[in-house]
């Protein structure tokens, strides 16, 4: 018979065991979880390009609309917005407000960098870049211009530096570690085959021509191009010199949908020169936040289009 004493020994003995090998189960479950919720990195940039359509105070009036909006805003450290329409300002105004004082915004403070009103007719737009102020650092503006008359709707170019980095650079001679130089563009559909071949002569401008931005300094271009279906031809691509220079990479593919209603690659993505980036796609967010399709219309015909930028506050 055995021992009360060394009944216990043998009881303790296994539990002891037993808890032992349980440990290391329970700290690789707890890793698994942190790794299946954890967040971009905190020094990573996320770009974004969105063509809101029409954007104005009507458009401010949905509040189903505007919730759309500031979730997808706030997904983003650096948004190129297009077709701000108001005239007043105060559309633009009162979502900058909104996205600063939304919850999904997590107490960051977004700023925004506007061009002037552009266009040849009465109905004109403006773009706009709205940034994290914590991690993006507008150094400079810069207007493509108007009299070369090459776009409905001229570039509107934005240099940008971590905003962690010395505060402002002298350009063209000085560079910077992880500055870009991001140009924004929508393209009158009817003239988009001209115009994107025309983005070539945007880059000559700044970079080798006039040398305002210096080399060193690569090249982020995005916005609506219209760049498929009727707009841009398969045949017409052999005659876009941003397309069939080797300088430049198309990040969006021509089978990459970009629009609500149809398959159409509208929204492209454009760099030249070194930029560590991963994670490109086209943000559906009728399906991300489980829209109907009158909403998600009502929102934009446009998806947004989202790249991050690796390492961009080391």
């Amino acid at each position: 018979m055995i021992s009360t004493s060394r009944t216990f020994l043998l009881t303790t003995s296994l539990l002891l065991i037993l808890s032992l090998l349980s440990y290391p189960v329970l700290t690789l479950n707890l890793s698994i979880i942190n790794k299946s919720t954890a967040k971009q990195s905190s020094t990573d940039l996320t770009y974004c390009s969105f063509n809101v359509q029409v954007f104005g105070q009507k458009k401010m009036q949905n509040n189903q609309v505007v919730d759309v909006l500031l979730k997808i805003l706030s997904q983003c450290d650096l948004t190129l917005i297009m077709e701000i329409r108001d005239a007043s300002g105060e559309a633009i105004k009162e979502l900058l407000q909104l996205l600063n004082e939304s919850k999904n915004s997590a107490g960051r403070k977004f700023q925004i960098s506007l061009s002037l009103r552009l266009g040849r007719t009465s109905s004109k737009e403006q773009y706009g870049y709205i940034y994290d102020s914590d991690k993006v650092h507008i150094n400079s503006t810069y207007q493509y211009p108007e009299d070369f008359d090459q776009f409905e709707r001229p570039p509107y170019s934005v240099l940008v530096l971590p905003s962690n980095s010395t505060r402002s650079i002298s350009l063209p001679n000085v560079a910077s570690k992880n500055a870009l130089f991001v140009s924004g563009i929508h393209t009158s559909p009817k003239a988009a085959v001209q115009e994107i071949d025309a983005l070539y002569d945007v880059y000559e401008y700044y970079y080798r021509k006039n040398r305002i931005i210096n080399s060193n300094i690569p090249w982020l271009l995005s916005g609506d191009f219209n760049a498929g279906c009727s707009y841009v031809k398969e045949s017409d691509w052999k005659g876009i010199r941003l397309r069939t220079d080797s300088t430049f990479k198309w990040l969006i593919k021509d089978d990459q949908g970009t629009m609500v209603k149809t398959k159409c690659p509208y929204d492209r993505f454009v760099i030249a020169g070194s930029i560590d980036y991963e994670k490109v796609q086209v943000v559906n967010f009728k399906e991300e936040y489980g829209l109907t399709q009158a909403l998600a219309e009502a929102v934009s015909d446009h998806f947004p289009i989202r790249m991050t930028i690796k390492n961009w506050l080391k």
